[in-house]
């Protein structure tokens, strides 16, 4: 892989990891699944946010 295409997928990583984490601080959820949440999204970014976006109520969105 070239280093643009490297650099491209890490710029877009961090961009949704920021609009996880801001969509997890504003949600409704209590103080403790918000930290296990964002925890898991900081430690597992890609697969951090399958799982928060999949766990969450679709009637929320």
């Amino acid at each position: 892989m070239s280093d643009y295409v490297v650099v491209v997928l890490v710029v877009l990583i961090v961009c949704t990891d920021i609009l996880a984490l801001r969509h997890i601080m504003r949600s409704d959820a209590d103080s403790g699944m918000k930290v296990v949440y964002a925890l898991i999204v900081l430690l597992l970014p890609v697969i951090g946010l399958s799982i928060y976006y999949g766990t969450q109520n679709r009637g929320n969105r």
